[in-house]
């Protein structure tokens, strides 16, 4: 039995992601990550879908937020 693959900074389009929170999860179960933190910037708005999503997959998700305060892009 191998290490657990873990993948602890994701992103969705919920910041500056290219894809959809349920599409982050397809694709990192489909790379066999056994663990995923979505980590979007300053929002935990696709949380819950990516937690639905994860769940479907068998793919334990963290919710998790990248705060970028002060330095926020416009």
């Amino acid at each position: 039995m191998g290490a657990p693959t873990f993948d602890l900074q994701s992103h969705s389009t919920c910041s500056d992601g290219a894809l959809p929170p349920r599409a982050v999860v397809a694709a990192a179960a489909d790379a066999g990550v056994e663990l995923l933190a979505l980590t979007d910037h300053d929002t935990v708005d696709g949380v819950d879908e990516a937690m639905q999503a994860g769940a479907a997959r068998g793919l334990r998700v963290v919710g998790a937020v990248r705060a970028l305060g002060a330095r926020r892009r416009p």
